[in-house]
């Protein structure tokens, strides 16, 4: 027995844990309320708050999955590789099935619901926060124009985003995507280095072998667009629509109706929303005071950055602090 059957040996023992508990009719009467009123619902549990490193989970048996198979959304990034047998992937308006050694890569804000039919069917879910490739996009995907691109029009250009990106199996992807679960599951010593490099070499090679090339900027427009973000995500503390203007060599005034036609949100809304996620990150990352991170990404006002922080979030800085330590 190798050693990903050994963790879905014991991930099965640990199923027949979790399906006998008392609140789960109860979680799922929620979900189908939920369903009734959006169509969908959304999945919000993490399995922890680690944003260095991603989450393996193993899709359940068929007997322990809803029956009424609803569609969910995510607030993070999922990766599906079928390690065994096959997979049905539902979406709104229609169906892909996936073969042993595919692999899914979901946009969070895409409806769906895999589904297996046979218990020989094993697909692990590999799931990443939103922040993850928010603070870790120029390492990871350096170079990796498919990647970047998907993950930039996810976080800032919903309007034009893909649903997933889909591969077919090659030998050095499946050998890497099955290391990084490995890894994740034994968290030996120094595993989470391990697990970066992972990564880049796992993107690298998904990218270098797919024949896809849907998520690839569509026009001059959308590629301009995307290095307009990246140049705002390098430093929102200091970064002005003058300094981008001049950068980019446009007028102010036609810089902000390009943004606003493109990504549907204003100057301001990216940067504020580039600077509470390098917040987010100090906060989570660092010891740096409030005071401190405030005025390093730009809010002169500490009060201003509490309200601003706290419309975004729901909590304040200091509670989203203690929230995660915790």
């Amino acid at each position: 027995m190798n050693s990903i059957d050994f963790y879905i040996k014991q991930t099965r023992e640990l199923e027949k844990i979790r399906v006998s508990s008392p609140n789960l009719n109860q979680m799922r009467q929620k979900q189908l309320e939920e369903v009734q009123q959006k169509g969908y619902f959304l999945m919000k549990n993490f399995p922890n708050n680690n944003i260095k490193n991603p989450q393996i989970t193993l899709h359940p048996l068929p007997k322990n999955v809803n029956p009424k198979m609803l569609l969910h959304k995510h607030e993070f990034y999922e990766l599906m590789y079928v390690y065994r047998g096959s997979c049905i992937n539902h979406f709104q308006e229609n169906s892909i099935t996936m073969q042993e050694g595919e692999i899914l890569l979901l946009n969070p804000n895409t409806a769906h619901c895999p589904e297996t039919l046979t218990d020989n069917d094993c697909v692990f879910n590999i799931m990443f926060r939103q922040d993850f490739f928010r603070y870790s996009l120029d390492i990871l995907l350096k170079d990796n124009t498919l990647f970047s691109s998907f993950f930039m029009e996810c976080m800032f250009q919903t309007n034009i985003a893909q649903d997933y990106l889909f591969f077919l199996p090659d030998k050095l992807s499946i050998d890497t995507i099955e290391r990084l679960i490995v890894e994740c599951f034994e968290e030996q010593s120094c595993y989470e280095t391990v697990i970066q490099s992972l990564l880049v070499e796992l993107f690298a090679y998904l990218a270098r072998h797919s024949k896809n090339s849907f998520s690839l900027p569509k026009n001059s427009h959308e590629r301009l667009m995307m290095k307009i973000i990246t140049y705002i995500q390098e430093s929102p503390g200091e970064i002005t629509l003058q300094k981008v203007a001049e950068q980019f060599q446009y007028s102010t005034a036609y810089l902000s109706r390009m943004i606003k036609q493109h990504t549907g949100k204003n100057f301001s809304e990216i940067v504020r929303d580039c600077r509470l996620t390098k917040a987010k990150y100090y906060l989570e990352s660092s010891g740096l005071s409030i005071i401190d991170i405030a005025l390093m990404l730009g809010f002169n006002d500490v009060s201003h950055f509490y309200k601003v922080f706290k419309e975004k979030m729901n909590c304040t800085p200091t509670e989203y602090r203690k929230r995660y330590h915790h």
